[in-house]
């Protein structure tokens, strides 16, 4: 694998100066599971992508739950939370893959946002986007982190080619924020990380709405401080899937075509702001149809971005022991898992 740091340039993703369009899938848990001392199921699970092509995987950099929180709220870290985060990332290098560092989250999940506006006395939502405070708690993060050295590679984070990039926030949004605030946050705690590692692209980790659940990726991509466009495709939980009789018939072809043409618009927008768009989750219910189904409404979704020279991330990949929770996990024996694999 390439020793390079990955690029942009003319709206696209650049590797060694060549084009880079990255495929693989989300594995948000690998955090928990090297902090509970499984890195034999991080590794494993690393084999696996690695057979099938993949090269790029999302994960979570982040842990705010009381219990398990990596960023404390006297300024202080987690530092054996940190060396598990060294040992993914080790472990990445040695077999060529890629990270997104996701650093923070707007749902409760894992802490996230909530808790830096916890420490700030504000609530979520436009009082919390607007905190100097909760700016600073999570730039503060994020520039630990890009300043840090891996403990097992002895390289710092913000010199580290297995960095693909940060993401700031996953799936902000900020109902009843003026038009701005949510671009506005993420400009400014993307800036301050820059200050830092100015090596490594940063997104917004966003869905990609335009002017909807105040968030709008065209003022996002016009701060100039974002280096990607973001987007996931959800479309049941967006839009109305059951048809008029209310059942669920022919609703993989309706997801398909929506999650489609999801990507095709907010390709437009990244066109329009010379930026690469990277669809950070795509996402299918395995009771929507079945498995076999599942396989075909993703296959369909990676491969308009392909059309498009956009990355894809399928949400999410697990291996055996992982607890398919919410139904949308792929597993290695799924038809879905053959998706990525050209």
């Amino acid at each position: 694998s390439s020793g390079a740091v990955v690029t942009r340039a003319h709206g696209e993703f650049r590797l060694d100066a060549e084009r880079y369009v990255p495929e693989g899938v989300n594995a948000y848990w690998v955090l928990g599971a090297a902090r509970r001392g499984q890195m034999d199921r991080v590794e494993a699970l690393f084999d696996t992508l690695v057979e099938r092509r993949v090269t790029l995987v999302r994960i979570w950099a982040f842990d705010q739950r009381q219990r398990s929180a990596i960023h404390r709220r006297d300024g202080t870290f987690d530092e054996d939370a940190l060396v598990a985060l060294d040992h993914i990332f080790a472990a990445a290098s040695n077999r060529g893959l890629r990270l997104v560092a996701t650093l923070s989250n707007q749902w409760a999940d894992f802490g996230g946002l909530a808790v830096y506006a916890g420490w700030a006395g504000v609530e979520m939502g436009p009082d919390a986007l607007a905190s100097p405070a909760v700016r600073a708690s999570l730039a503060a993060y994020g520039r630990h982190l890009a300043a840090r050295t891996n403990t097992v590679t002895g390289v710092a984070y913000r010199d580290d080619p297995t960095l693909f990039g940060w993401d700031l926030v996953n799936e902000l949004r900020c109902e009843g924020c003026a038009p701005g605030l949510a671009s506005a946050f993420l400009a400014d705690v993307a800036a301050r990380l820059r200050e830092v590692d100015d090596r490594h692209l940063i997104g917004a980790g966003d869905e990609g709405f335009s002017a909807e659940h105040g968030v709008d990726v065209r003022r996002h991509s016009a701060t100039g401080e974002l280096d990607w466009v973001s987007a996931h495709v959800w479309p049941q939980h967006w839009r109305t899937l059951p048809n008029v009789n209310g059942d669920l018939d022919g609703a993989g072809l309706r997801a398909a075509t929506e999650g489609r043409r999801w990507i095709r618009t907010r390709s437009a927008i990244a066109r329009e702001y010379d930026l690469p768009l990277l669809v950070g989750e795509l996402g299918w219910h395995r009771e929507l149809g079945g498995k076999r189904r599942r396989a075909v409404v993703l296959t369909s979704w990676v491969e308009e971005a392909r059309k498009h020279r956009a990355g894809s991330l399928v949400w999410v990949f697990g291996d055996d022991e992982f607890e398919d929770y919410d139904g949308y996990t792929v597993r290695e024996d799924d038809d879905a898992a053959r998706v990525f694999c050209r």
